[in-house]
């Protein structure tokens, strides 16, 4: 849930970044290159520009260095261009607040005018992809995500919970072993169910007991 934005005014810098890194876990590779699909600096952008808007961030680059080579011959030249940059992020709601990180960026051209412009493109992309964490793949994001929450430890259920189950079910079934309902329903058992399968099986319980009482 998105804080309220007094709330947010108050974050630090660093708080905000998170939250900027909660609303980004996963982007798919979308864009189909001549041997393989990658992730566009267009979608990284769209992605986290509005959480960037709503955290009050920005983003200050800044060429510290650069350097061109040229190979090939004469005729067919490559500039190779390589930049060092320094990205910032300032908190626009406290601008004293300032976190700066050096990135080293490359670019190749065969015309030789557009290689700053690649190495600011492909480096403003893997420097967000690689600060915020952001995993990409060829997978959906609803994939992603149900891959994520599978390997999540599941929450154990309460004692009390575990023996209001069995409460119920020796007032249903006194003679028959609780366990075997379990491996049939859930290939487990009682001890083994996580909290919301065990809270699941004792609301299908009490629905049962309603039902014998009425």
């Amino acid at each position: 849930m998105q804080p309220p934005q007094n709330e947010i005014n108050n974050l630090n810098i660093y708080q905000k970044l998170v939250e900027v890194r909660k609303k980004v876990p996963y982007l798919q590779k979308s864009n189909q290159g001549h041997q393989y699909k990658y992730v566009g600096s267009s979608d990284v952008l769209g992605a986290i520009r509005s959480e960037l808007d709503k955290q009050g961030l920005l983003l200050l680059v800044a060429v510290k260095d650069h350097k061109v080579t040229t190979s090939g011959d004469s005729a067919k030249p490559v500039y190779f261009t390589e930049l060092d940059i320094v990205y910032t992020w300032v908190n626009a709601d406290n601008p004293e607040e300032r976190i700066e990180l050096p990135f080293y960026a490359q670019g190749i051209d065969r015309a030789g005018e557009k290689g700053v412009g690649k190495g600011y493109t492909y480096s403003e992309k893997f420097f967000l992809l690689k600060f915020f964490n952001i995993a990409t793949d060829d997978v959906d994001p609803d994939a992603f995500q149900e891959k994520q929450q599978e390997s999540k430890p599941l929450e154990k259920p309460s004692e009390s919970l575990l023996n209001e189950i069995k409460t119920i079910w020796k007032e249903l079934a006194p003679t028959f072993d609780i366990n075997k309902k379990l491996q049939q329903t859930y290939q487990k058992n009682l001890e083994r169910l996580s909290k919301e399968q065990a809270e699941s099986f004792l609301q299908t319980l009490k629905k049962q007991k309603e039902n014998a009482n009425a």
